[in-house]
């Protein structure tokens, strides 16, 4: 992806400037890796309008480009004069795939070509990510001004072992100054878009304009994660050329390595692992490179070749080929958000046209063609005019119909009449010494009167939904129906056995048979605000096969469905849909606790936050490292993890028991649980004894990506969901240890000497990154998988402590049953875990790891209703956390964005007629303004012919 930093240099403009012509003081021009222009310093152009505007064209000038950063443009404009401290613009790095850096050494087209790319994203950075503000205070921000912009092209990487790897890449200076569209120059801004999508359209936009010139001068590409890859460079080879990549991997080790590092990670590592570039001259490093390209027998000058063939019998494309792209752009976008962006579907579009070469002009026509694809409007994100065009699709809208058809449809028979209800329900009350909440009472006398087919309960977080289903339970199993409990997870499924019913997963239910037509049965769903569109609505179908009554449970307000949709909250705001409400919450029994949760519960997030302010620590950050305008996020979160640790090592043994500690993510996570045990093995308190595993960490793909072989890395893991002919049975793994032809060589995870066999990749293949785990006497760890394979049924969620023996690992549950652990295991430590692994849980105490992070209320609503005695909130800081935890998150409705889109459209077309008519009515009134002044002049020219002699001689003219 580009990378994108402010432009700032100890060394003034003068260091910005020698540093981007690859130049030092110590260094000739030639040994500069200026050697690739024949002048010496990085080959280089101008680009953007504003380059134009000021005359700027060609190389760019070493004195022109530093009195630009300064702030002194050509025609004497003086911007540094207004801020003495404004940066001097914005860097953009733009990195060719590692085979076209390795294939450039042989075919100096490639650097044309990367070039092309170039220009092509930096017109889109002028149009869509760079702007400026207008108004007072900054309150309109202005697209598409004449930015200006120096390009300079770096060919060689950081040495890695004093040796250095051919990496062609340009850096795009953004000089800060941008002229508007009233002709005024002034500071720029930076636009990556919504996480960052702007800046992957970019990133798209640069490879797609180079793969289609290189598949029109002959060559093949391949399909990578990332965009695409010279075809008969194989993996090996490409990591071989690419040291500085490891360098940055092995840094990120302890984070799951660069994949599953987050951006400001990956540039943490790239700064911490930087060295000084070693130069040598243009013949010696040429002849170096070529050398190890021959050693490593990359076949650069045979793949030249055959591109010269090709291109002379090169085949037209055909245009299904973009609307293949587009599809599958589609159905990625969509599978996690019913509405996206135009930004997000023509990035993955282009990138699923990359590897064939398809234009940009081809994408986005088929883009406009798309049948399935919806108008979803345009918002203003901030209220200062930086627009997003949405769309969503038909298939969203038709599903979100098709739910609410059949949920407020179907009328049964009740089973109680309300009298009888509320007989059974005085009873039982005094038997037990304690009263039903009034939302309690609502919902057993909704579900057991009610004649509707399907109903809702709505239960805030520790309200005692489960106390409230186990009398529904016990009534319908009392009138002979079989009930039972789905939810989406085997952990929440598990814990609603307690309402007396047999429960199963969500996914385990759909995948079986229907039932026969004879039974009567009652279908509870819990934790259903967490269900996605498409799966209640595969829910929904199966209830009405099985002629079943249906009650959908739970808050919309926690945590949202992982897949696209908001379902059940659509639901509710449905006027057919039939629902009972409790709102009095039991599980805090301290009363400032319980505000806390009751305020969030009501949708009033600022108010729980005000209240939780008392629980709330804000954790001094240090400075952050010379240079640096602002602490890092690996750094905060090193911060506030130790700061956890410190508080959960303070509690007893039995607190500690009794304790949830919450991160938002799992890059915090990992590092809360490793300052946990690190604390606990200096103390003492886990064995000296260990033992290492093999630990696995479930890898999510979209659809549309499990199916193709681009997305999964030598070294991962894969579990078969079905039996592979020629390769193995049903929940056996397999590593990868190759990638080719658009499949998978695979060996088998315990006998990796084996001969690699092929495996297509399919959806029925779950992929996994690897890490070694060590485990020692007293451990707490999670297990992360359901497991059916052992004596015992393991459930993703489940919790256990570590025993070593003779050498090997057990892990004992809370029920006290032990299991052997294998060499490879999907589990992690368990001391820390993630509020989304958390919703459902309660426990006597919570330490919050709160990060300032655009997380969204339900987060917050989780994580700070866990407890029942003890909270405390870690924080970096208090403000930023208000504001990102002041808010709830919902998933918007297909239809809402379809109707946004209708009706701007309808508005649009309404300017545009009453525009035309405006202009037509204009015409017309000059139209007879003129008229009079015209008749006149007829009148007086036909009075002078009168007059005229000639005219009565009757002269012809």
């Amino acid at each position: 992806m580009i990378r994108v930093k402010p432009i700032k240099s100890s060394g003034g403009a003068t260091g910005v400037a020698n540093y981007l012509r690859n130049e030092r003081k110590d260094i000739s021009a030639e040994q500069a890796v200026g050697y690739y222009s024949e002048g010496g310093g990085a080959p280089s152009f101008w680009a953007g309008r504003g380059a134009e505007v000021l005359g700027l064209s060609g190389a760019v000038d070493t004195d022109q480009f530093q009195a630009l950063l300064e702030g002194n443009l050509p025609d004497g404009t003086d911007l540094a004069g207004r801020h003495q401290s404004r940066r001097m613009g914005d860097g953009y790095v733009l990195s060719a795939p590692k085979s076209v850096s390795m294939m450039a050494c042989e075919d100096e087209r490639w650097k044309a070509w990367h070039d092309e790319g170039v220009k092509a994203a930096v017109a889109f950075m002028q149009e869509r990510m760079v702007y400026a503000r207008l108004g007072k205070g900054g309150r309109i921000s202005e697209y598409d001004g004449d930015i200006i912009a120096a390009v300079h092209r770096h060919e060689d990487a950081r040495p890695v072992d004093g040796l250095v790897d051919m990496d062609l890449h340009s850096h795009v200076t953004v000089i800060n100054a941008m002229r508007r569209s009233d002709g005024q120059w002034t500071s720029i801004n930076n636009d990556q878009g919504v996480d960052c999508e702007l800046q992957k359209e970019a990133d798209a936009i640069y490879l797609a304009t180079m793969a289609r010139l290189a598949v029109e001068h002959g060559y093949e590409l391949e399909q990578s994660a990332t965009g695409f890859e010279v075809a008969g460079i194989t993996r090996d080879q490409i990591e071989a050329f690419s040291r500085r990549r490891g360098q940055i991997q092995a840094d990120l080790s302890d984070k799951g390595g660069i994949e599953a590092a987050s951006v400001a990670q990956r540039d943490a590592a790239w700064s911490a692992t930087r060295a000084e570039k070693r130069q040598l001259s243009q013949s010696e490093q040429r002849w170096e490179w070529r050398r190890r390209l021959r050693e490593a027998k990359v076949p650069t000058n045979d793949l030249l070749v055959k591109s010269l063939e090709r291109a002379k019998r090169r085949e037209i494309q055909h245009p299904d080929r973009a609307t293949l792209a587009v599809q599958r752009a589609l159905e990625h976008c969509s599978e996690h958000d019913t509405v996206f962006s135009l930004s997000a579907v023509r990035a993955e579009a282009l990138r699923q046209g990359m590897a064939e070469g398809l234009s940009i002009e081809t994408i986005d026509a088929a883009l406009h063609s798309a049948r399935e694809l919806l108008d979803g409007g345009v918002v203003d994100r901030d209220g200062t005019g930086k627009r997003r065009k949405l769309y969503t699709t038909t298939q969203a809208v038709a599903e979100e119909l098709a739910i609410q058809a059949i949920a407020t449809e179907g009328k049964v028979k009740a089973l109680r009449s309300p009298e009888v209800v509320s007989a059974l329900l005085a009873q039982r009350q005094q038997a037990q010494g304690w009263n039903y909440s009034d939302g309690q009472i609502e919902a057993i006398q909704m579900a057991l009167t009610g004649k509707e087919q399907h109903q809702g309960i709505v239960g805030a977080a520790g309200a005692g939904k489960t106390t409230s289903m186990a009398v529904i339970v016990e009534h319908y199993r009392q009138v002979g129906y079989e009930v039972i409990g789905l939810a989406p997870s085997a952990k929440a499924a598990a814990e609603l056995q307690s309402a007396g019913c047999q429960t199963q997963t969500l996914e385990s239910f759909l995948r079986s048979k229907p039932t026969e037509a004879s039974r009567k049965v009652l279908y509870i769903v819990d934790e259903a605000g967490m269900v996605s569109r498409r799966d209640l609505l595969r829910f929904y179908r199966r209830a009405q096969q099985d002629r079943a009554r249906t009650l959908a449970v739970g808050d919309p307000r926690q945590l949202l469905a992982v897949q696209a949709g908001n379902p059940f909250e659509q639901l509710l705001r449905c006027n057919g849909f039939r629902q009972a409400s409790i709102t009095q919450i039991n599980r805090q029994k301290d009363k400032a606790l319980l505000a806390i949760a009751e305020a969030f519960a009501r949708g009033d997030a600022k108010e729980g936050l005000r209240l939780a302010d008392p629980y709330l620590r804000e954790v001094p950050l240090p400075d952050p490292a010379p240079g640096q305008k602002k602490l890092d996020k690996p750094a905060k979160q090193e911060v506030l993890a130790r700061a956890a640790a410190a508080s959960y090592l303070r509690l007893s043994s039995e607190e500690r028991g009794q304790t949830l500690v919450l991160a938002a993510s799992n890059g915090t996570r990992r590092v809360a649980n490793a300052e946990i045990r690190r604390g606990l093995i200096e103390r003492g308190e886990l064995g000296r004894e260990s033992v290492r595993i093999t630990a696995l960490d479930k890898v999510s793909l979209s659809v549309t990506h499990q199916g193709q072989a681009a997305f999964y890395r030598p070294g991962q893991v894969v579990e078969l969901g079905r039996a592979e002919s020629g390769v193995g049975e049903r929940g056996t793994r397999w590593k990868i240890v190759g990638i080719e032809n658009g499949k998978l060589q695979v060996v088998p995870l315990q006998a990796e000497a084996k001969v690699p066999v092929n495996l297509r990749p399919s959806t029925q293949l779950q992929l996994y990154d690897v890490r070694p785990m060590e485990l020692r006497e007293g451990d707490q760890v999670l297990f992360r998988q359901n497991d059916k394979s052992r004596d015992l049924d393991l459930r993703n969620g489940d919790d256990a402590v570590i025993a070593i023996q003779n050498g090997k690992a057990f892990a004992t549950l809370r029920d006290g049953k032990s299991i052997e652990l294998k060499t490879s295991e999907v589990m992690d430590y368990g001391y820390c875990r993630t509020v989304h692994a958390s919703q459902g849980a309660t426990v006597d105490r919570a330490i919050v790891i709160a990060e300032s992070s655009r997380a969204g209320a339900n987060l917050g609503y989780v994580a700070l209703s866990r407890e029942k005695h003890h909270l405390e909130i870690l924080t970096d800081d208090k403000d930023k956390l208000a504001e990102s935890w002041g808010k709830y998150v919902q998933q918007e409705s297909a239809r809402e964005a379809a109707m946004r889109g209708t009706l701007q459209t309808a508005r649009d077309q309404a300017r545009e007629v009453i525009a035309y008519q405006m202009a037509h009515a204009r015409a017309e009134e000059r139209t007879q303004r003129k008229t009079p002044k015209r008749e006149k002049a007829r009148d007086t020219l036909t009075a002078h012919k009168q007059r005229s002699p000639a005219y009565d001689q009757g002269i012809v003219w």
